[in-house]
């Protein structure tokens, strides 16, 4: 009886942490704007259950982009860098006001008469940027020597803001007067698309992802001092509140509403006294979902498509590669790790499902659009209370990290959020 009430009393307690927070964890697997959180527990041999607690803050003002030349980019690269909400495309005020006009939401153009045909292009560079505070949480429980399960989340509160600012390529020949008007002209295209401000602030949850594994937890096994091998697989449940298409700022804390599985293969192997590798290799599969969905008609950007309505996304596998390096014991329980996680989105599948006689989306390019990847290095000090000790309770393993977007590899369409976490990981019983 004393076992169970000590149960009730760890989990409430960490919701109870969580709520408090004012809280976005653990996994951001499928998510072009957030890195990942994933911390591999490090599990002991014995029927512990383990708790593992995640304070965070990200921080975001950049995106990379990918190798599609100067219109795709704007003429706004910096680096291998462009504004943060241009990785949802190039927006020109040109391409909005005709594509307006083409489907039928204006008869005649927005911008005054002499400024017709003024310039080729008015691009906008829509710059931005991404807060949020936040408190992951992981359980895990095994139930015999090689089989287990366990569940992980997070709360947040996220804060966003787009702010345009002109191309001054394509603005140069225009007096303060012209610039004012075409931007109260720009304003008055959000107004027909029904956008709302400009700045998105939520509190929720995440998707909720639980999964059952089958392994092995072991230590001095196979001239290791400590092994740690399995197979996972899970459902990713979708409990955070799906994108608002009305504001144009918004991003996801999930999966946008698409319930998914997933399957993992992890090791975690302590080679000597002092050094430990690991490995994850991830899929993860959202299913396909019907829901009404802004959409492009011309080359406008996603979160400016001039067409809303009924559509089908049946999401890209995200295929995730995380190896890891550990320098442990370096000075008690102090230790190093440097984890590299890659993570790629294949595209996505859309269809157009409102009424035929209505101009159709423009599919292909939204599909190419949906197609992303990002890197991340982790950089992490940890401390381990416990050392070498069997009896984990109340001794936890502090880490404190910090991740860095990087483009080592095939880095695209995807945001330049930094984030840094303090973990606090212990056995409940």
């Amino acid at each position: 009886m004393e076992k169970k009430y000590c149960i009730i009393f760890h989990l409430v307690f960490a919701v109870i942490i969580s709520i408090c927070c004012d809280t976005l964890q653990a996994m951001v697997y499928d998510n072009q704007y957030l890195p990942e959180l994933q911390k591999l527990l490090v599990k002991k041999p014995a029927a512990y259950g383990q708790l593992m607690v995640q304070p965070f803050v990200w921080i975001g003002e950049q995106s990379f982009f990918e190798e599609f030349g100067e219109e795709e980019r704007g003429g706004f690269a910096n680096e291998g860098e462009v504004p943060l909400f241009n990785i949802n495309g190039v927006y020109n005020q040109i391409t909005l006001d005709n594509a307006l006009k083409y489907i039928g939401k204006i008869n005649q153009s927005t911008f005054r008469s002499d400024l017709i045909g003024a310039s080729p292009a008015l691009k906008w560079s829509m710059d931005g940027i991404i807060r949020a505070q936040g408190l992951g949480l992981t359980f895990y429980q095994p139930f015999t020597r090689h089989f287990s399960w366990g569940f992980n989340f997070f709360m947040a509160r996220l804060t966003t803001g787009l702010n345009f600012q002109p191309n001054k390529i394509d603005f140069t020949s225009f007096t303060p007067g012209d610039f004012t008007d075409l931007y109260d002209e720009n304003n008055v295209i959000q107004d027909i698309l029904g956008l709302r401000a400009r700045e998105y602030t939520t509190v929720g949850i995440s998707d909720i992802e639980a999964y059952v594994r089958l392994g092995i937890v072991d230590d001095y096994k196979y001239k290791m001092r400590h092994l740690d091998f399995g197979f996972n697989f899970g459902v990713l449940i979708p409990t955070a509140q799906p994108i608002d298409y009305f504001n144009p700022a918004a991003i996801p804390l999930g999966g946008n509403g698409h319930w998914g599985i997933f399957a993992s293969l992890d090791g975690q192997f302590e080679l000597k006294e002092n050094l430990g590798v690991g490995l994850l290799l991830r899929l993860n599969k959202r299913f396909a979902r019907k829901a009404n969905r802004r959409m492009v008609q011309f080359t406008e950007p996603n979160n400016y498509g001039v067409l809303y309505g009924a559509s089908k996304v049946d999401p890209g596998v995200t295929v995730i590669f995380s190896p890891y390096g550990q320098l442990l014991r370096l000075r008690s329980g102090f230790g190093l790790q440097v984890q590299y996680t890659l993570v790629y989105h294949e595209n996505d599948h859309w269809q157009d499902l409102r009424n035929c006689g209505q101009p159709c989306a423009n599919i292909e390019l939204m599909n190419k659009r949906s197609q992303w990847a990002n890197e991340y290095v982790n950089v992490a000090a940890l401390y381990d209370f416990a050392k070498d000790s069997k009896e984990r309770t109340f001794k936890p393993i502090i880490t404190f990290a910090v991740d860095i977007p990087v483009q080592f590899l095939i880095t695209k369409r995807a945001a330049k959020t930094f984030g840094i976490s303090l973990t606090v990981e212990s056995t409940l019983w």
